[in-house]
């Protein structure tokens, strides 16, 4: 799964003269995913599918921010799901276009 992460990464840097910031900022949310997808048992961009992705995204809204308490009620704003449905949208764009995952499961999410 991270292999597809990095040539997306190069992707955006070389091809799509994306910002440092911006790399930075999709490569630690990408990873989210990844890390969130190894603990219930997803190996391959392949085995994803919208159900997986839009149970991360409930699991990221509903989790406390890093630096409160675990019992915290503060959540992760609106504005930064949405930064993880773009990173992911994007990742998937790319991978469609580069014939690297059949379909975009990621198009409709929201």
């Amino acid at each position: 799964m991270e292999t597809l992460v990095e040539d997306f990464l190069q992707y955006l840097r070389h091809e799509r003269g994306q910002s440092a910031h911006t790399q930075r900022t999709y490569d630690g949310l990408l990873k989210q995913f990844i890390a969130w997808a190894h603990r219930t048992g997803l190996t391959s961009w392949h085995q994803v599918e919208l159900k997986h992705l839009t149970a991360f995204l409930q699991h990221e809204r509903a989790r406390p921010l890093a630096h409160e308490a675990k019992d915290s009620t503060r959540r992760l704003s609106s504005e930064s799901v949405y930064l993880e449905i773009a990173a992911l949208r994007a990742l998937y764009r790319y991978a469609e276009e580069e014939k690297l995952l059949p379909r975009n499961i990621a198009e409709n999410l929201s």
